[in-house]
């Protein structure tokens, strides 16, 4: 028979805690009363307690609903749903430029703004968001650090691994993945009268996940030949589940959700143990190389073999994600602006020309030359950003934003989508116009106009010359070899999930072999 003297004993334990006349009156009451005792003591008046400390708190009288200012619920039902992105743009279409997401939560779209907070006055990343995107609390990832000393020790131990000649150094590797993708899509075409219809967005992935295996893991995961490889799809959902857990922490509480994917913990351990009991035989040219050369698991040690695994993971799900994502948003682009896609290919002739097909492409050639596929990358990471609701910062004391006081420990989301899309910065900023570009180029002013693709400042995207690198290669080769015609009726929606991406699984069109 079930007792309720566990339960009471238990009550009684917690009264005796409190002051002696408080104590004795919770001893004395019966179960039920205890029980609605604890709920108003435990549960209901710590909530009362914070409803009024939102209420009253500065964050409160800057524009928003009021309901953004008494509960994170509206924000954690939109990042749930992978919309905190196009959240927070319809809170800046209706409010302005300085908004409420949450308590404790607020997005900044000003232009000037976001470059005080992000570039000339480097405000920390934020531990409310960054803490919950770690493996090991203790132990962040270069990506996930919010100490300044501290990330930068590691970016100092790993700066090497990004330096340009580096990654030039990469090159042959990047373009045996793309070679790779070409002859699957020359086979399919051949099979299908010289044309066929392809799900890009496979593809894209395909190709940009097998880069990433080639240059750092030592080999290609061989996804567009084969189709598929359990990676990838355990990369995107753990992408997905840490998405959530930055705004909703208490998801990482819940029993038995394991802290790390069991096939993705194996698979980065073999991979680390063979490259270090091969690493004194064999020297390979990949970044995991880098990162088990400057590991030590001795006493003491900032970066043991767990910390080669943590980075490795980011370098496949960051590295493959953003960057793929950046290509197939530009070759959506192109085929709906189909103006757009002939000059590129016109320039693409003009760089390589049809009549030497075997020539190889060269990414310092493209990127010193093609500025138009330049401009049309921009154009679309400008429209399409990956980090699409900026890298969140912390007020570390208490600050001025747009006139609004800011409390010390504020969460700021410096929302670059909503300045790529300010006509107050931009003319026709919703159009894909990439001809703007050029007269920025010309004028050297890349980096006066309100655009953060890769971030700025100190936190800049450590990958942000390897991405260029790849999508050089790979668009400049794809449009060599191919046609691509745009498939009517598909699903454009984007989610928010670590990046922005197509909410579909799939986007066809159509591909044909150039003739030459």
């Amino acid at each position: 028979m079930w007792s309720s003297k566990p339960l009471h004993d238990n009550l009684a334990q917690v009264a005796s805690s409190f002051p002696p006349e408080v104590s004795e009156t919770l001893s004395n009451l019966t179960l039920t009363q205890g029980f609605l005792a604890f709920l108003v003591l435990f549960i209901i008046v710590p909530r009362v307690f914070e409803l009024l400390r939102n209420i009253f708190s500065p964050v409160s009288r800057i524009p928003g609903p009021l309901i953004n200012k008494l509960s994170p619920w509206p924000l954690e039902i939109a990042t749930f749903k992978g919309k905190s992105h196009l959240f927070a743009r319809a809170l800046h279409q209706k409010y302005g430029p300085i908004v409420v997401l949450a308590p404790n939560m607020i997005s900044v779209g000003d232009a000037n703004e976001i470059k005080r907070i992000i570039q000339n006055e480097d405000w920390v990343k934020s531990e409310a968001i960054y803490g919950n995107f770690r493996q090991d609390p203790h132990r962040p990832t270069l990506l996930a650090f919010t100490e300044k000393k501290a990330y930068s020790r590691r970016k100092r131990m790993l700066s090497s691994m990004f330096g340009i000649r580096y990654i030039r150094s990469l090159e042959p590797l990047m373009k045996s993945c793309v070679d790779a993708g070409v002859a699957h899509l020359d086979k399919l075409c051949e099979n299908s009268n010289n044309s066929t219809v392809i799900n890009l967005q496979h593809f894209i992935h395909g190709l940009a996940i097998d880069t990433i295996g080639a240059t750092t893991f030592g080999g290609s995961f061989n996804v567009v030949e084969n189709g598929s490889h359990p990676l990838p799809s355990r990369l995107k959902a753990g992408m997905k589940i840490s998405a959530v857990m930055q705004l909703i922490s208490w998801i990482k509480y819940i029993p038995f959700l394991p802290k790390r994917d069991p096939y993705i913990e194996e698979f980065t351990f073999k991979i680390v143990d063979k490259r270090r009991k091969e690493s004194g035989d064999v020297k390979h040219q990949d970044l995991l190389q880098h990162l088990v050369d400057v590991s030590d698991d001795s006493p003491g040690s900032e970066f043991r073999t767990s910390d080669v695994q943590d980075e490795s993971v980011i370098l496949l799900a960051a590295g493959s994600e953003t960057t793929a994502n950046a290509e197939l948003f530009t070759i959506m682009q192109l085929l709906k602006h189909p103006h757009v896609m002939k000059k590129l290919v016109e320039e693409v002739d003009k760089w390589y020309p049809p009549s030497e097909p075997d020539r190889e492409t060269e990414c310092a050639y493209s990127q010193a030359g093609m500025t138009y596929l330049q401009a049309c990358i921009d154009e679309t990471m400008r429209l399409i950003p990956g980090q699409a609701t900026g890298s969140p910062r912390d007020a570390s004391k208490q600050e001025t934003v747009l006139g609004y006081g800011i409390p010390k420990g504020t969460t700021v989301f410096p929302n670059t989508q909503e300045a790529h899309l300010d006509s107050d910065n931009w003319k026709n900023p919703d159009k894909f116009v990439p001809e703007r570009w050029l007269d920025i180029y010309s004028q050297n002013q890349t980096s006066s106009v309100p655009y953060w693709p890769f971030s700025a400042g100190s936190r800049v995207c450590v990958g942000k010359h390897f991405a260029f690198q790849e999508m050089h290669i790979s668009l400049t080769t794809l449009l060599r070899k191919f046609s691509f015609e745009y498939v009517p009726g598909q699903d454009e929606t984007t989610v928010f999930r670590i990046a922005q991406q197509l909410q579909a699984n799939s986007y066809d069109v159509k591909v044909k072999r150039r003739s030459v």
